[in-house]
């Protein structure tokens, strides 16, 4: 192999080795700049739901107070403990039927006396639905308990004091149909095809997922995560954590992208999350193209350095 040969070899093989360098690089800058975008987006749409959620729990809490300051419903509760006027139960309860048909969401909705005891009802209790205990020393700032009532329907249940002159009286419970959790959950806009919204909730075994899943096919993907899975997006939330993570298993088993959000009330909790597969994706068809770009520009290469040689060579009989 003469010199010019050689030189041309040498330099087909520098451009090629520059190329896949260049490449390397221009991949690797890319996967990071994608992978930073996408978490962005997670963690936006994280505090975007976060936000709703505590708006709708404190639309609820809205409802209850609502109902508990009605003056003509504290008047008779008043009248009643005072006189035993039953026919004040029965203006309670007509007050309470009036708030059922003002109020769309309330189910449930009872006049208690101050130790806790039921004195008007209007409504009913949904089935498989079972009630809390009054906590008389936290009525008004414990968490709402929320309750499945047959399939993904979910209800909530609150506790508000009523007070006359100051004077606590007695106290509203009411029931309501907590469809804002679900419409929330349901809102996959951002998340692409596999993405979610979580709202968990913590419990003695772990946390539990309370809205319905996206993938409604899979029946037998858990709704509870235990507590030996503290790595777990949905464990992160309700211990109050607030970040994002990348690779982790979810409550399917499948690596997913993840952003979790801890909510105002204790022990309650957001993630949004995307299979990682779905996130990698467009990073994978970048390193894709520029395969096919390096191989075409190789074959360029190859042939300009074929095309150099052979012209060298006729330089060198002329």
């Amino acid at each position: 192999m003469d010199l010019r040969t050689k030189l041309v070899f040498t330099l087909v093989a520098v451009a090629l080795v520059s190329m896949v360098v260049l490449g390397v690089f221009a991949f690797e800058a890319s996967r990071s700049m994608l992978q930073a975008l996408a978490l962005r987006q997670l963690e936006s749409v994280a505090e975007g739901k976060k936000d709703d959620l505590e708006r709708a729990q404190e639309a609820w809490r809205d409802r209850a107070r609502l109902i508990s300051s009605r003056t003509q419903l504290r008047l008779s509760l008043r009248h009643f403990l005072d006189t035993s006027d039953r026919e004040e139960l029965d203006r309670m309860r007509r007050i309470l039927d009036d708030a059922r048909g003002s109020v769309r969401s309330l189910l449930y909705a009872a006049v208690l006396d101050p130790s806790g005891l039921p004195l008007a009802v209007s409504g009913a209790i949904p089935d498989g639905v079972e009630l809390p205990p009054v906590l008389l020393g936290e009525v008004g700032q414990s968490a709402a308990p929320v309750a499945r009532a047959g399939g993904d329907r979910l209800v909530v249940t609150l506790d508000e004091p009523m007070r006359l002159d100051g004077v606590p009286i007695g106290i509203t419970r009411v029931v309501l149909d907590a469809v804002e959790l679900g419409a929330i959950a349901r809102d996959y806009t951002g998340l692409g095809e596999t993405g979610e919204t979580l709202v968990v909730r913590a419990d003695a075994e772990g946390a539990e997922i309370l809205t319905p899943l996206r993938d409604t096919t899979d029946s037998e993907v858990p709704r509870r995560i235990p507590k030996d899975r503290a790595d777990s997006p949905s464990l992160r939330a309700v211990r109050g954590e607030s970040g994002t993570l990348v690779g982790v298993d979810d409550h399917s088993e499948r690596a997913v992208w993840a952003s979790t959000r801890p909510l105002a009330r204790p022990g309650w909790g957001v993630v949004v999350k995307i299979d990682a597969e779905e996130a990698e994706k467009p990073a994978l068809e970048l390193r894709e193209t520029l395969v096919r770009l390096a191989l075409s520009l190789s074959a360029l290469a190859v042939v300009a350095g074929r095309v150099t040689r052979i012209r060298l060579e006729e330089l060198g009989r002329n």
